[in-house]
């Protein structure tokens, strides 16, 4: 198979470099003609021989990473709830049943996000980084065309730390907090609607250190309250560079709160959605599950994802 290939050619070539390394150590045995020598194996090949069969049976398991659970719950409406295993550079986000309709999963790679759809035989690829504020890239398009504008004022984006937090997963966490306030203004084929203004408190709970790969479907979750401002790329810009300053560890959990209010709105209890990881554990992954199945035929031009 493709993963015996991959797993004995390095191991091999591995066994050759140590054998032309080694001098050869020869004998005279017996009736031979003086002169005449027999090569025996040198002790680091023979140990490489022998160690072959398990290094093989090694690879063949999987390589080191984690797996996890995820979901987010917001206050009204569905949940989505998943579970993750990565590699560190690689990762596979299998949906919970019943969720999607069919057996879609997503691929991380390094740079690139990609839905399978294995049902319709076929996949899409976007750029990791415009996955993660998809909803207002499609809004930025809107606006663009000129049918529908947003203009974004008076925003105010305040990163905070707040110090050791809960135990998440069973890691303890630093707390940090982003809060944002901006207007927009809405117009429609030249028309101005009315400003609505936005204030959305996101609150993370970190690991103290790196723990696993970015995400790129909980980023994008994480920042949905924010999808109005993220029509403005100066906006995009000055939030990025707050969460970069701030963001160190992996979330463990995110909790975003937002209000909207607009002239006719006296309805300003907040929205709550709680994102959080579980089971995390380490264990060994098959390299197959992050390949895109055979006979699949990339779809160009557009990304399809059912959300």
């Amino acid at each position: 198979s493709a993963a015996f290939t991959w797993a004995v050619f390095p191991l091999r070539r591995m066994a050759t470099t140590v054998f032309r390394a080694v001098p050869e150590r020869k004998r005279t045995r017996g009736n031979r003609t003086p002169g005449a020598s027999v090569v025996l194996p040198s002790p680091p090949l023979e140990i490489a021989v022998l160690l072959l069969p398990l290094l093989v049976a090694a690879q063949l398991q999987g390589v080191p990473g984690y797996r996890y659970t995820f979901r987010m719950t917001p206050d009204h409406g569905g949940r989505i709830a998943g579970t993750v295993r990565e590699d560190g550079r690689n990762a596979r986000i299998d949906f919970d049943a019943g969720r999607q309709g069919d057996d879609e999963y997503l691929l991380v790679r390094p740079g690139q996000l990609l839905v399978v759809h294995p049902d319709e035989r076929e996949y899409s690829v976007v750029d990791d980084s415009t996955f993660e504020r998809i909803a207002g890239v499609g809004l930025q398009a809107v606006s663009d065309v000129g049918v529908v504008r947003f203009r974004v004022r008076d925003a105010q984006i305040t990163p905070e730390r707040l110090g050791p937090g809960d135990s998440i997963a069973g890691f303890a966490t630093q707390r940090v907090r982003l809060t944002e306030e901006f207007t927009v203004e809405v117009s429609a084929f030249g028309m101005r609607g009315d400003a609505v203004h936005m204030r959305v408190i996101t609150d993370y709970w970190l690991s103290a250190r790196p723990l696993l790969m970015h995400n790129p479907l909980i980023e994008m979750l994480s920042r949905l309250g924010t999808v109005l401002g993220q029509s403005d790329p100066v906006f995009v810009r000055r939030q990025a560079a707050a969460r970069q300053g701030l963001i160190a560890g992996t979330p463990l959990k995110v909790v975003v709160t937002a209000w909207s209010r607009d002239r006719d709105e006296h309805d300003d209890r907040p929205s709550v959605t709680t994102i959080e990881i579980g089971d995390l554990t380490r264990t060994t992954v098959d390299p197959e599950i992050f390949r895109i199945p055979p006979g699949l035929r990339r779809r160009d031009g557009e990304f399809s994802w059912r959300f």
